[in-house]
């Protein structure tokens, strides 16, 4: 019996594999076909990819319109060259939407998806419908200067750390299904500690307290 996160899913072998050339990153992402409905994204977490959500995408009801991504740096869509900012992940993410005329959508993003979920709908309301957020932070809280500190400084701490260990905690942390968890130590084996080490702490540029600023879209908080 195969691992239902590793073997191919319904994003490989359903949908239409698509490609946007970006500058310095080629995004992959993939299309449910044959619907003319609303559009639901979903945004993978920091370190994974698009199969994370291989369980889900079948219970999708019909007559949505799916598209699944691997963000910049992740899965398939690399090499990156240049740096990485979480507001590049986020132009990256408006312009496949503009590639596929999606003028808005439901966004499901888990953890730092969840992050680039709520980044979008504060700075582009009218891309978004509605959020679902997993397990992820609040944008716009206001931090402690302690975590302050922590966000600012997260690469520093992370680059002494041995790599097989990294993976091994976050995918005990993340999850404790052992198909799961060997899920995520091969995709983060694909994304290579540098990378991961940017997209982590690339997380800080989303969280800016906006006082009685509020994201003003339905979300639906899934924690677990």
């Amino acid at each position: 019996m195969g691992n239902p996160f590793l073997d191919p899913g319904p994003a490989e072998t359903r949908y239409e594999a698509r490609r946007l050339p970006r500058p310095g990153c080629v995004i992959r992402y993939w299309v449910s076909p044959g619907s003319t409905g609303p559009w639901l994204l979903f945004l993978h977490g920091a370190g994974a990819d698009h199969r994370m959500f291989n369980m889900q995408l079948p219970a999708v009801p019909a007559g949505w319109r799916v598209l699944a991504w691997d963000a910049r740096g992740h899965g398939l869509s690399r090499p990156v060259e240049g740096s990485y900012s979480f507001a590049t992940v986020r132009d990256d993410l408006l312009a496949v939407m503009d590639a596929e005329s999606i003028p808005s959508a439901v966004l499901v993003g888990q953890s730092a998806g969840g992050n680039l979920a709520q980044d979008v709908a504060f700075f582009h309301p009218d891309r978004v419908d509605s959020l679902v957020v997993i397990d992820s932070t609040y944008n716009l809280q206001k931090l402690s200067a302690l975590d302050s500190f922590l966000v600012r400084n997260a690469a520093a701490f992370m680059r002494p750390l041995p790599w097989g260990w990294m993976k091994r905690q976050s995918a005990k942390a993340t999850v404790v299904d052992q198909a799961a968890r060997a899920y995520v130590e091969a995709a983060f084996s694909v994304i290579g500690k540098r990378d991961f080490i940017a997209a982590f702490s690339g997380l800080g540029d989303c969280l800016h307290y906006e006082g009685v600023r509020r994201i003003d879209k339905p979300i639906l908080l899934v924690v677990g």
